[in-house]
Order: structure tokens, then C-alpha cells, then sequence
């Protein structure tokens, strides 16, 4: 499974400060790492399919996106494991996780992503996230200052 995890951590004194917050920041938190997955994956390239190429056009055998192969006979092979309907997005206080079911997931946008995967317009999904950096910290903050203020301490 190709995924990402965004923590929220420190050393022993900032763990003990989380520990200590009130349950209302951890929803926030979780709702800030829900956004900041959205921000992620709407980039070209991660959820949504670069440019078809000559291998997903006729004449057969061709590869339809989201179907599978498709043979000059008219049958097609209904393999497809739908890499872009198969993210999931789990938040649970402080973490939330980011992660791809389809079975080559890890080769088109993972850590061992092929060369010419990425030669295709396909994105690793933590470059991905690393390049949304900057706005992940402004949502983050956002979200806790939110909850902040719901709790009356701010």
C-alpha cells in the first residue's frame, strides 16, 4: 500500500503537552489532516490520471482506464483496480494517514515508483505532499486556532 502519515509529534515534553489538550483540539486536528489530504490529492498526476497515452487508444489489445484491457473481439478483461477510486483518508487525533489499496499502487505513486511512471505525469504521493507544505501549516493552524477559540482560550 502506497501511503503518507502526517504527525503532529515532538520530543517527550511536546507529547506530554498534547496529551494534556483537550479532546475539542484532537477533532481539529483531525479535520485540518482530512483537508490537507483533500489539498493533496486533487493535484494533477496523484488522484486524478495524467494524459492518456497511445496505450489507452485503439487499435487492440489497448488499456481502458478504470475497465481494463480491451480486446479486438469486443471482450475486455475487467481487471482494473481503479488506483484513483481506491485512496483512503483516515484521521484519528493527532495522525492521519493517506494511503492506496491497488496492488500497484507503491510502482505508479509510491516510494519505488517507476522511472517511467513518473515520465507519464504520475506523481509519488509524498512529493505530492511535500510540495503543499506550506499550505498544510496554514490549514493546521487554521483548524487549531478554530478550536481554540471554540474552547473559550483564545
Amino acid at each position: 500500500m502506497t501511503e503518507i502519515h502526517i504527525r503532529i509529534e515532538g520530543g517527550p515534553e511536546v507529547q506530554a503537552m498534547l496529551r494534556a489538550l483537550p479532546p475539542q483540539l484532537e477533532r481539529s486536528a483531525e479535520a485540518a489532516g482530512k483537508e490537507f489530504a483533500g489539498v493533496v490529492l486533487e493535484q494533477d498526476g496523484v488522484l486524478a490520471y495524467p494524459p492518456t497515452g497511445p496505450g489507452s487508444q485503439p487499435p487492440a489489445p489497448y488499456y481502458q482506464r478504470g475497465v481494463g484491457m480491451q480486446y479486438s473481439n469486443g471482450y475486455n478483461d475487467l481487471r482494473s483496480e481503479r488506483y484513483g477510486a481506491s485512496f483512503s483518508v483516515s484521521a484519528r487525533g493527532y495522525r492521519t494517514e493517506v494511503g492506496n489499496a491497488a496492488s500497484y499502487a507503491e510502482h505508479l505513486g509510491g516510494v519505488k515508483q517507476a522511472r517511467h511512471m513518473a515520465a507519464l505525469g504520475w506523481r509519488r504521493l509524498i512529493d505530492a505532499a511535500r510540495s503543499k507544505l506550506g499550505e498544510g501549516r496554514r490549514i493546521y493552524v487554521r483548524w487549531i486556532e478554530h478550536g481554540l477559540q471554540r474552547l473559550g482560550l483564545k
